[in-house]
């Protein structure tokens, strides 16, 4: 976030300038670790509740 922060640019409207995204590396997580991810919080969140 920070990073992002420090980015900014303009005195009216702030934004990031589309070259900066686009120079950003972010890395594609297979779907099935994307699937495990979510049934854990999907289980994290029912034993939040006590709904197990």
């Amino acid at each position: 976030m920070e990073y992002f922060e420090n980015q900014k640019r303009g005195s009216t409207i702030q934004g990031i300038k589309s070259d900066t995204l686009k120079s950003i590396n972010i890395p594609c997580i297979k779907i099935e670790i994307q699937n495990e991810f979510v049934d854990f919080v999907k289980q994290v969140d029912k034993l939040k509740f006590g709904v197990v």
